[in-house]
């Protein structure tokens, strides 16, 4: 049980069910699982091979994987894998993400179907006679359709009816970095796309701050687009820099800039179409918002500090830093508020930091208790004369 899955271990009744359908069907040679997202081969009982593929977002190893089967009339099945792989480790399926590049396009009234092929050298394996198909409307003959583009790669074709459509079945090669396009049509495309810059926002961005969403019209009479970009060029630089677009709509697409530390910037799109034709939008300029930065200057708090004397009195200047012991000696005597005293004394002070802004000194109200005091006096004494 513990070479099963986890989820199967845990439905043990649909998994006896499922291995005795096997076992009484002698017929099965092979199960294609999926489900793990990861590479596992196994062989059950010498006779029925157990399939599994890696895929992005599962185990390891992490890239989406595909494999090349083959299944005879007699039961015998191979498996092929990446040379100096073994078939039973974890890593033994071939990597389709060198091969991003291949997409397929078609038209809405099917009378354009194209193939293109784009594979980087990393791609592992040599196809030969690779079987290419070609969907078309039917309700045009066979006759009016023609292949384009990259024709000198077609080794054969051959041409059979499936319901509403004719299938072209067009071999070729598929090696590592093949980069060609086959194009079945039933016409020629002789005009070249158009494009042009719709909204820009925000139109005034802050310059570091924000980024920029570009809306672009682009279209094509022909065979179709096979790509829309956005470029941009800083004030005084020389180089354009390329963004991808995202179709939003029927013939419409958005860019987004990032943010950018610049004064200004020019942009222009273009569009390019499956025949190979371009077109240029008239080119716009973005104007950033600079702000400003200012530094406040530092701030220095002075306090002054009295001390009372009989005769004289004197008075010191002292700039007060976030914590600083004074100390202070005075040979006059001295007099206090509270205790008189006529001997000289050696005063050790800690001075703490200023109040912040807005918060009254000591001395401060000490001053206006003072006077409230003198005021409650004379309306008391008032009030007695009467």
């Amino acid at each position: 049980m513990s070479k099963f899955y986890s989820s199967w271990r845990e439905r043990f009744s649909s998994l006896k069910q499922f291995m005795e359908l096997i076992d009484e069907h002698p017929g099965v040679v092979a199960v294609l699982a999926g489900h793990i997202h990861r590479d596992a081969v196994a062989v059950y009982n010498n006779r029925v091979w157990f399939i599994a593929t890696t895929t992005a977002c599962g185990g390891r190893p992490y890239y989406r994987g595909f494999r090349i089967v083959y299944i005879y009339a007699n039961g015998t099945v191979k498996v092929e894998v990446p040379e100096g792989r073994n078939i039973f480790s974890d890593a033994s399926s071939f990597n389709a993400e060198p091969a991003d590049g291949t997409t397929v396009h078609y038209n809405e009234d099917m009378t354009v179907h194209i193939h293109r092929i784009h594979v980087s050298k990393d791609f592992e394996l040599e196809l030969r006679n690779v079987p290419l198909y070609f969907y078309v409307n039917a309700s045009l003959p066979a006759a009016a359709y023609r292949l384009y583009g990259d024709t000198g790669l077609v080794k054969n074709y051959t041409v059979f009816r499936y319901g509403e459509y004719l299938v072209y079945k067009v071999l070729t090669d598929v090696v590592p970095g093949s980069d060609f396009k086959i194009i079945l049509a039933s016409f020629n495309d002789t005009a070249p796309p158009k494009v042009s810059i719709g909204l820009i926002s925000p139109s005034k961005p802050i310059a570091g701050r924000h980024q920029v969403l570009v809306t672009i019209k682009a279209s094509d009479q022909g065979w179709g687009l096979s790509c829309v970009r956005l470029l941009y060029r800083a004030e005084g630089e020389s180089t354009w820099h390329e963004i991808n677009t995202l179709r939003t709509g029927l013939d419409r697409y958005q860019a987004i800039i990032p943010p950018l530390n610049a004064s200004s910037i020019t942009i222009k799109a273009i569009a390019e179409d499956w025949a190979g034709y371009k077109a240029e939008s008239t080119e716009r300029k973005i104007n950033y918002v600079q702000i400003a930065t200012t530094t406040s200057p530092a701030t220095t708090v002075t306090t002054t500090v009295t001390t009372p004397s009989p005769t004289t009195p004197t008075s010191t200047a002292i700039t007060t830093p976030t914590s600083t012991t004074l100390t202070t000696t005075t040979p006059t005597t001295t007099t206090p508020l509270s205790t008189p005293t006529t001997s000289p004394t050696t005063s050790y002070m800690t001075q703490p930091s200023p109040a912040p802004p807005g918060v009254p000194s000591l001395g401060l109200i000490a001053g206006i208790a003072i006077v409230v005091l003198v005021v409650i006096v004379a309306i008391t004494y008032a009030i007695k004369r009467k």
